[in-house]
């Protein structure tokens, strides 16, 4: 880019330059020449530069194999980069131009480029030279173009004649109709071809005959096929044929050594296939049911089988029960296909997956499953993933897992509408890793379940009614927790010092009570994650603040008034404490206080609803309060009681509308507590610690009680302090600057004034003028001077020869003025051989227009400018 902008730069100069001469030599006869002149010199100096370098647009690198690349995507290019001198002889592994706006391929556009893939997806060619490739013939192995399909409806000749290497050829968007023959002739190692999204209706019975001996891979891909025949591809190991019209397949359109198939989205009703080779068939999206399956009995190779979305609603024992048929299964997907399990009442062990002996995963989602049959799994020994999302109406007992208890590792049963008690079943399946119950209408989770399934690493309860953590122990290894869209109101300590392996946890649209009981997991929170990423933290506490904008100082408790003397009760369940206090306790909850003198625990509403201290210097602090509107209509009392070092202060009656109040005369170095009274019940009490000097930590020790927590406002205060500190010390600056430029651009001028006056007097003082050296006899007679065109530019003057005589009476001071002439005075700094030396005179300007003026006047003559236009002589500028 720096060599782009250099070449910019140096073309700007020159067309400076080049108007600043035409401005000139508009006035002489020999434009036209020097125009041309330039015109040539401009075209042979850009058609010698450097085109633009490639890495100096791109981005270039080396990838954990060792494949280094070029990475051109997405940077708006309209034709490919020019190749340097400096990559000339580089070879790339991988030159990248997808999503760009390329429209053509020139024939050198490759020129000194050694490359083995070309990606240009994205790029919507339209044309290209017959010779587009011939740089990389040697070399290129694979390529992706993309084409306009409004403009292209052909395979260029430059993809059928220059690509005599290639391996892999993906062409995509061209409007073929017909595939015909001929285009693949010259591509002898071609195993890998695509043609997507290319409209073809129709492929001609010897479209792939240069093919059929190498080609291992064919796509064909969102087209128009209806029908197909690729029989002849006898090495043809994978094909696919996704998003066409295909209502109907068999053996005679397909190889028999096929591994992959792929058949999706077509709208299939039938297939009569006997492909003992094939490993994977995916058939999903179609119209298949219970009676077009007879074919998964010849598949005696089949390993993955996805027959997802299509109507088969049941099947029947004999499925799978060939005893050449699924014998090395590891994958069968039945999702979306309304399917549930043939009753039993008699309660017989369902044989449906009896052949399955290999089968590791097992998808059953979204469909009608109710019950699990009796035994289903007792034959799915190696079953390790089983998804049963989105069966509404499912049940789970006490018998549904058994025959996993030591094979399943992963289970997932989202949006079932399961509940707390049936949970239990899960508890026999000891090596479950991962197991995921959102969006189900679980309210709590049995003590023992997750205590027993100690290698669980993942647990996903996200959209549930839980209102308390579940249970774990010491031996649990679990990575990752999601609680998300609960009613959790907290987190208590013994639950993060179990789960010791937790490293994803959360808890975001929970009503998260931001008290006292989640300090610890404040705590957790600073320790494992960096503070930059716990502000993306999306948990939100009850009173509406984010728990990623609070300190540690914000997360206290409440205290709960009683009469008269109180003693502390510590509870840890909230099903333990007294029913009058069950609204304000829960799980982990702080101290509750109940009177002696009764046993009936007295809840008061709060009339303070939130209180802020915080030091606003060395000897004085702040405190500010609100009040409820209850206390305000009632004008009650407001006490302040201040504890200095454990001994009490007098006490102070306060205005409770006043809102705030100035606490004055602190010590240093001193513990205060800082208590509000009304009616001698409610008392709200916080501490504060002065420091020796106040400081930004002192101001970060701001302490506050609220039931809806409030933020500290020292932090505030210190970073306007410090922004307004910044601010004014640039303007300042800014400001200097300013007067440092005026006051040099001021010396600059008065200095260059100086001088110039200086110069011209020197000029006549100290013998500059040429004419002031030489005596009366030797300066040249003057006839005829014109007055110049302008203060500042130089006289013409004639040649003697030529200076009209009417005007050699003129003078100036003394001596005669009108042409210059010299005298025939013999000297040794003058030859005889040469002409006359003459001199030019520059008008001196004057500070005065009025004697500039004047003293014009004197010296030229209306008759010597008369004189000259009639002669028109043309001047002769030095």
């Amino acid at each position: 880019m720096l060599g782009m902008y250099i070449i910019e730069r140096f073309y700007m100069n020159i067309l400076t330059m080049a108007n600043a001469y035409i401005y000139h030599l508009l006035q002489i006869q020999y434009f036209h020449l020097f125009f041309i002149f330039f015109c040539l010199f401009l075209f042979e100096y850009t058609s010698s530069l450097p085109s633009s370098n490639i890495l100096d647009i791109c981005q270039s690198g080396i990838r954990e194999d060792q494949t280094n690349y070029v990475h051109c995507a997405r940077k708006s290019l309209y034709s490919i980069p020019r190749f340097s001198n400096r990559t000339f002889n580089l070879a790339f592994d991988e030159l990248i131009l997808s999503d760009n706006f390329i429209s053509h391929i020139n024939a050198n556009d490759f020129n000194g480029l050694r490359v083995k893939r070309l990606i240009m997806s994205g790029n919507k060619l339209q044309s290209m030279d017959s010779q587009a490739f011939r740089e990389l013939t040697n070399y290129l192995e694979q390529t992706v173009l993309e084409f306009d399909s409004a403009i292209v409806d052909t395979i260029p000749i430059a993809i059928k004649t220059n690509l005599q290497n290639i391996r892999s050829l993906k062409l995509i968007g061209l409007n073929l109709q017909t595939l015909t023959s001929g285009n693949f002739d010259l591509m002898k190692k071609l195993e890998h071809l695509s043609l997507t999204h290319c409209n073809i209706h129709i492929i001609d019975h010897d479209a792939f005959q240069p093919l059929e001996p190498i080609l291992k891979h064919l796509q064909l891909d969102y087209n128009q096929l209806t029908e197909m025949n690729l029989n002849p591809l006898q090495q043809l190991e994978i094909l696919t044929i996704t998003q066409n019209q295909i209502k109907y397949i068999d053996n005679d359109n397909l190889p028999k050594q096929l591994k992959r198939l792929d058949l999706s989205y077509n709208g299939l009703t039938d297939i009569q296939i006997e492909l003992s080779q094939l490993e994977y068939l995916n058939v999903q999206n179609n119209q298949l049911t219970q009676q077009h399956l007879e074919f998964i009995h010849s598949l005696t190779n089949i390993k993955e089988l996805i027959l997802d979305f299509n109507s088969i609603q049941t099947l029947n024992d004999e499925t799978f029960s060939s005893t050449k048929c699924c014998q090395q299964l590891e994958l069968l997907s039945l999702q979306g296909n309304d399917f549930d399990f043939n009753r039993n009442d008699q309660g017989e062990t369902n044989l449906l997956f009896s052949n399955l002996k290999q089968l590791q995963r097992l998808n059953l989602a979204r469909n009608t499953i109710k019950i699990i049959p009796t035994g289903l799994f007792n034959f799915t020994r190696t079953l390790q993933s089983l998804n049963l999302d989105r069966n509404p109406s499912l049940k789970l007992s006490s018998t549904t897992f058994y025959g996993l208890e030591s094979s399943l590792i992963n289970i997932s049963l989202q949006a079932c509408n399961l509940r707390s008690n049936s949970l239990s079943s899960l508890k026999i399946l000891k090596n479950l890793e991962r197991i995921k119950l959102s969006s189900n209408d679980i309210d709590y989770i049995p003590d023992d379940l997750f205590i027993s399934l100690i290698n669980l690493t993942l647990v996903d309860l996200q959209r549930n009614q839980l209102e308390m953590v579940p249970i774990f122990n010491d031996q649990n290894r679990i990575k990752e927790l999601e609680l998300s869209g609960n009613k959790l109101k907290t987190f208590n300590e013994q639950t993060l010092k179990q789960l010791k392996q937790l490293v994803t946890l959360d808890l975001s649209s929970n009503p998260l009570e931001c008290d006292c009981q989640l300090k610890s997991l404040y705590k957790w929170l600073k320790d494992k994650f960096q503070p930059e990423l716990i502000q993306y933290l999306q948990w939100t506490c009850s009173n509406g603040k984010q728990l990623s904008t609070l300190n540690i100082d914000h997360f206290i408790c409440n205290s709960v008034a009683a009469t008269e003397t109180t003693t502390t009760i510590t509870t840890t369940k909230f099903k333990e404490i007294l029913s009058t206090a069950e609204a304000l306790v829960r799980d982990n909850m702080e101290s509750i206080t109940t009177t002696t003198k009764t046993t009936t625990t007295t809840v008061v509403t709060d009339m303070i609803t939130d209180l802020n201290v915080w030091i606003k210097d060395n000897n004085s602090a702040i405190i500010e309060w609100n009040t409820s509107s209850t206390a305000l209509s009632r004008a009650l009392s407001l006490r302040l009681l201040v504890i200095e070092n454990g001994y009490p202060l007098p006490s102070l009656n306060l205005n409770i509308s006043q809102r705030y109040f100035l606490l004055e005369k602190l010590k240093s170095q001193t513990q205060y507590t800082i208590c509000l009274t009304i009616l001698n019940s409610q008392k709200y009490c916080r501490d504060l610690i002065t420091d020796s000097t106040t400081t930004s930590t002192s101001l970060a020790k701001s302490v506050f009680i609220s039931k809806t927590l409030t933020t500290t406002l020292t932090s505030t205060d210190l970073q306007y302090l410090i922004l307004g500190t910044v601010l004014g010390a640039i303007s300042v600056l800014l400001i200097l600057i300013v007067i440092i430029i005026v006051l040099v651009r001021k010396q600059r001028l008065k200095k260059h004034k100086s001088s110039k006056t200086t110069s011209i007097e020197s000029y006549y003082n100290a013998g500059g003028s040429d004419i002031s050296a030489l005596s009366l006899e030797q300066q040249p007679t003057l006839k005829c001077l014109s007055p110049p065109p302008s203060l500042l530019t130089p006289f013409y003057y004639f040649l003697p020869s030529e200076c009209p005589h009417s005007c050699a009476s003129s003078s100036i001071n003394g001596v005669r003025g009108g042409c210059l002439q010299h005298s025939e005075t013999n000297s040794t700094d003058l030859s005889n051989n040469n002409p006359p030396a003459y001199h030019i005179y520059h008008e001196i300007p004057f500070s005065d227009p009025d004697i500039s003026t004047l003293r014009r006047q004197n010296i030229f003559g209306d008759t010597c400018l008369i004189e000259q236009q009639r002669l028109r002589h043309k001047p002769i500028i030095i």
